[in-house]
């Protein structure tokens, strides 16, 4: 498989703080778009990117560099769920859960870009297989890799809600000493939040005390107008419950690419009874109904957030939390087996099952991510980008000011340029000799009235990629003498 797809904005603008520490520049972007933009919009967190400059700083800066730290979090990803499956389910029904996880929509295009969803999940499950081994014997441990995820992506309060949730559940089904309840909850408090405790802490040192306030302002101002639509939680409207439907829509076939919906409500439907038939079992919790009540409680608090408080609802945000749903679908798949209760017949069905799912669903969907992979992002694209960068960097070479109309697609040039820092081109005339401007086909679609209105402005064509994704003109002037 080709991992030299077109590059992408976001993991662009991610790279953009390996870039600046390499030069020293701190842990920083080379655009700034909010106060410690470092710090603010860059989701995708430390235990990501600094690997990346680790590899930049011994082996030099590069696409497929950069994307190797993230082949090798997706990997651990797949081993991990591929260990936990195993110590449940039989090799059968794990061997098809790991072909569903591949089959996810955009599986791949996500995985393999510079991003912190599949990095912080991957984290998860290899707390949940530590937390697994000798009967939770290293679940602090366990508690701690799980914490790790945070500073991969911000999901602390998803995670962190749901451990509380299993650790409360688990002593109320054992005898219920107070004294043991707030030891172990101050526990679970020290070593969840330790990663991101140490990270904080890097943070303040680096910024001194009125920078590191101004930052939490910064980050909180950020965070409200990013995600979150609380003030329309109790809105009945049909707009809002169309929105609810579209977005209960885009979770299941995102993670059941073409099994029918009402299918998809199922299998949700019966991840939710098997949620509250663990809570209110009579029996304690082992340590396996610990890890799935754990999975469940993640996956529905943060189900409830994506589809009632998400302002956005991309596909995107859900997809870590499909790599949950494929694992607790085995859970599923190994009651039914187990309720045969010695019926071999039984058995023989949901073997063959399996078998038509797998021959049916499973392969073509996986074949369709990696065809989509080939067909709609082929190498020639990242060719078509270094050869325009290249372009830019010669002139930049050349003393011109690189100005970029936009904000789209401008950070993938500069990292390909080498880094070049572009200056924002948003009024006519641009009034600066010795100006280029990098005009982008994605931001013309974004703002198309906007873009009718530079193009009146920009001057001579210099350069077209060879996908008429990019183009380069030397700024008009009409203004200079």
């Amino acid at each position: 498989m080709q991992i030299t797809f077109q590059f992408f904005f976001d993991e662009a603008y991610n790279l953009q703080i390996p870039i600046s520490l390499l030069r020293g520049q701190g842990y920083n972007t080379i655009y700034k778009y909010v106060p410690f933009d470092g710090f603010v919009t860059i989701s995708t967190g430390p235990i990501v990117l600094v690997p990346i400059f680790i590899v930049f700083k011994f082996f030099g800066i590069g696409v497929l560099r950069a994307r190797l730290i993230q082949v090798m979090y997706v990997v651990a990803l797949s081993i991990m769920f591929w260990i936990l499956s195993i110590k449940r389910y039989h090799y059968s029904i794990s061997a098809c859960l790991l072909l569903l996880l591949f089959s996810i929509q955009d599986f791949f295009i996500f995985g393999l870009r510079v991003l912190g969803e599949l990095p912080a999940m991957a984290l998860i499950f290899s707390g949940m297989v530590i937390w697994s081994y000798r009967n939770g014997k290293y679940k602090k441990l366990a508690i701690f890799i799980i914490g790790l995820s945070v500073i991969a992506k911000f999901y602390c309060i998803f995670i962190f809600i749901s451990i509380i949730f299993v650790e409360t559940i688990r002593l109320l089904k054992t005898k219920f000493i107070l004294g043991k309840f707030i030891k172990d909850f101050s526990w679970l408090l020290v070593l969840f939040f330790s990663p991101l405790a140490f990270w904080e802490i890097i943070k303040f040192l680096y910024l001194g005390i009125e920078n590191y306030q101004s930052y939490i302002q910064a980050f909180l101002h950020f965070a409200n107008n990013q995600h979150f639509e609380t003030a329309n939680i109790l809105d009945f409207s049909s707009e809002k419950i169309s929105m609810i439907f579209d977005r209960i829509n885009i979770v299941i076939d995102g993670t059941f690419p073409k099994l029918p919906i009402s299918i998809g409500i199922i299998i949700f439907v019966s991840f939710f009874i098997r949620f509250t038939q663990i809570i209110f079992q009579k029996n304690q919790l082992d340590e396996y109904s610990s890890i799935l009540l754990f999975s469940l409680s993640i996956l529905f608090s943060y189900l409830f957030w994506f589809i009632f408080l998400s302002m956005h609802g991309w596909w995107r945000h859900f997809l870590p939390f499909s790599a949950l749903c494929i694992f607790l679908l085995g859970d599923i798949i190994h009651l039914a087996r187990n309720f045969s209760k010695g019926k071999l017949w039984f058995r023989y069905l949901i073997l063959a099952s399996l078998g038509m799912a797998l021959f049916f669903y499973g392969v073509p969907s996986f074949l369709r991510q990696y065809n989509f992979l080939q067909t709609r992002y082929p190498p020639s694209l990242l060719v078509s980008q270094r050869e325009f960068s290249h372009q830019v960097s010669n002139y930049y070479e050349q003393g011109y000011k690189i100005g970029v109309f936009g904000w789209w697609q401008a950070p993938e040039i500069s990292f390909l340029a080498g880094g070049i820092k572009f200056s924002r081109f948003s009024s006519c005339p641009y009034n600066i000799r010795g100006t280029v401007i990098i005009y982008t086909e994605l931001q013309e679609y974004l703002d198309p009235r906007g873009a009718a209105f530079v193009k009146t402005c920009l001057g001579q064509q210099l350069v077209e990629s060879q996908d008429s994704m990019y183009f380069l003109y030397k700024a008009a002037n009409r203004n200079n003498k």
